[in-house]
């Protein structure tokens, strides 16, 4: 694992992991919801593979902005409230004009901060008027222009004084405004002054957690925690806040606070972008308290709470070097697995989780498979089972899929729908990537069961249902693969002979217009019919020789290794003398032969197809005596 994402699209190996996606484009307005992933997948290219293009976030803004019902207004404090198209900006002397005011804002926000005193109701009211407004230029502007560095320097001497909740809220409120700028404005200012900022903001946090502000806390806890998940945006500051542990302290403290829902959950969100790299999930999952309090926010009854909890748990779980301690940690796997009983957002981001931490070691499977009496395994089976949400469904797959290895095969194999439900969306989910994610976990399955495993009924079943299922799908070579990879086994052969419908079946999947495919089948054939158990049965196979005439009647080069071994299955079966009747009476099979035979130039090849179909010919009598 670590910082590489490998695999493809259809495919889950040990390298792929599930991040969620937290935000798109721009940060101007807060909101939680499933973005491109995550979810969770879905990782975009960026100089780390797991940090992807993230959702917008909830709408959310002061002075006349779209904002949730259950956001209180803060406009008692000001006079006046600004509207974003008073801000039109009509050429140059515009922007020079707003260049001079902002300098002046500037400068008196200094000149309080180093008198010690707070601003006039009038310039809080010049200020607010000025910075509240949805214009992201005007916003670099400000940052250009110094306006958050100055407001960092009076809440620092606002702090210090007694009873200022008012005055801390005011500058909250607009440091929050101001930071609505463009990422590479935030980055510069974060390059300033981000870690002396974040020193103050947690000032603030432990003031509104612990009653020491008396007035609105709730709306206080949600500016700064806004400003917090604006740098946790930031490539270059996710590393310095994630080895603040007294940041960590403070998210942790919100997370597990009941003072506001929001606030708690943009805790959340800013914890899952913090643990977009190993190094920082490393550090967050090992911080006392993080992980608890993501369980326990999880449990909450609040929809959005849940789903941001199942995304920084997941994040967390990218990392292998987390999985033991996160698998073993108190209440994680039983959060997970209600979060995969929860539907939505959090069904898929907990099933991403689970799908990570089944792509490390072997003891993590085994414990994943065996926890609380294969309950996670049921809970996955039911994802699967849905196949409404493609999402949680690829994810609960990629869960299973992971989890196979010999220690776990046994156990999900005994699981009485697993095997079959990913054998039914194999062949018939709507979801063309869910039928490959489940035939990639069903041929798993395949290579760690064999006879005599009481499993191995099962698995034939269901590798049968698959291949007569009526629909050829792209998905065809993987299932090929797997009756292949049964036909190797020499204990698997002739149970696989004996199975009603499966000669019938490996005939049907024979015919495929996928070449790989076919090969694959001839292959199986070969395997099976060289096992001199199985000779007289498959001799006598109306569907099993019917393939083998579809198979030599078929033109093009890329059928030429096939049609050998066509030959050679052939005459194995034909050594038998009880064979030759059946197949040299069977329609089209001696025709076939010659034909292919005419065209063979290798001399040698040509002599032994030759002596193939002489073998043959002496047994041709009435066909009605046979079919």
């Amino acid at each position: 694992m670590g910082n590489t994402q490998t695999g493809t699209a259809t495919e889950y190996d040990s390298a792929e992991l599930d991040v969620a996606p937290r935000r798109d484009g721009k940060v101007a307005t807060w909101g939680a919801g499933p973005g491109g992933a995550v979810s969770s997948g879905h990782v975009g290219n960026t100089s780390d593979p797991r940090d992807a293009p993230r959702e917008s976030l909830r709408s959310y803004s002061d002075g006349g902005a779209t904002r949730n019902d259950d956001e209180e207004t803060y406009d008692e404090y000001y006079t006046s409230t600004n509207r974003d198209d008073q801000y039109i900006d009509d050429g140059k002397n515009n922007k020079r004009r707003r260049g001079k005011k902002l300098q002046l804002l500037v400068d008196v926000l200094n000149q309080a901060a180093v008198a010690k005193q707070s601003l006039s109701q009038f310039e809080y009211d010049e200020l607010h008027n000025e910075v509240n407004h949805e214009n992201e230029g005007k916003h670099d502007d400000e940052i250009e222009a110094g306006l958050a560095t100055a407001l960092c320097r009076l809440l620092e001497a606002v702090l210090i004084m007694p009873n200022t909740d008012k005055e801390v809220a005011k500058i909250c409120v607009d440091l929050e405004l101001v930071y609505r700028c463009s990422d590479p404005s935030r980055d510069e200012s974060f390059e300033a002054i981000g870690l002396e900022l974040v020193h103050l903001i947690l000032q603030v946090l432990d003031r509104c957690v612990d009653g020491t502000f008396k007035r609105e806390p709730e709306f206080i806890l949600k500016r700064v925690i806004k400003v917090f998940g604006y740098f946790a945006l930031l490539k270059s500051a996710r590393v310095p806040m994630a080895n603040n542990t007294g940041m960590l302290d403070g998210l942790v403290k919100v997370v597990n606070t009941d003072i506001s829902s929001m606030a708690r959950v943009d805790a959340i969100w800013t914890i899952s972008n913090l643990a977009f790299t190993d190094a920082n999930r490393v550090k967050m999952a090992a911080h006392p308290g993080l992980v608890g309090a993501l369980i326990g926010a999880s449990a909450r009854g609040h929809t959005e709470t849940r789903n941001e909890a199942a995304a920084a748990l997941m994040n967390l779980a990218a990392a292998s070097q987390n999985h033991d301690k996160l698998v073993y940690h108190v209440g994680y796997l039983s959060a997970l697995r209600n979060l995969l009983a929860s539907g939505g957002d959090a069904q898929s981001r907990s099933a991403g989780a689970l799908r990570n931490l089944a792509s490390g070691a072997e003891s993590v499977k085994v414990q994943l498979v065996s926890f609380n009496n294969r309950a996670i395994l049921d809970a996955l089976v039911k994802v699967v089972d849905d196949d409404n949400v493609l999402k949680g469904s690829e994810r609960a797959i990629g869960a299973l899929k992971n989890c196979v290895c010999p220690g776990t095969s046994e156990a999900m194999a005994e699981h009485p729908q697993l095997i079959e439900t990913l054998a039914n969306i194999a062949s018939s989910s709507k979801f063309p990537s869910a039928q490959t994610s489940s035939a990639l976990a069903l041929k798993d399955l395949s290579k760690e069961i064999n006879h005599p495993s009481p499993s191995h009924e099962i698995v034939l079943r269901s590798l049968k249902a698959c291949a007569l299922s009526g629909r050829e799908t792209k998905n065809d070579v993987q299932l090929s693969e797997a009756f292949l990879s049964q036909a190797e086994k020499q204990e698997n052969q002739i149970p696989m002979v004996k199975y009603e419908g499966l000669l019938e079946a490996i005939a049907a999947l024979a015919k495929s217009s996928d070449p790989k495919t076919r090969e694959n089948m001839v292959k199986t054939m070969s395997k099976l019919a060289n096992n001199s158990a199985n000779k007289e049965i498959i001799g006598h196979n109306n569907a099993f020789i019917g393939s083998a005439v579809y198979t030599l009647q078929r033109e093009g080069p890329e059928n030429e290794a096939s049609q050998t071994l066509m030959f050679q299955i052939i005459s194995t079966l034909a050594a038998s003398e009880k064979n030759r009747p059946p197949l040299a009476n069977y329609p089209g099979l001696l025709e076939a032969k010659i034909h292919r035979t005419r065209l063979t130039t290798d001399i040698k090849t040509r002599f032994e197809r030759i002596n193939s179909i002489m073998l043959l010919v002496p047994s041709m009598i009435s066909v009605e005596s046979y079919f």
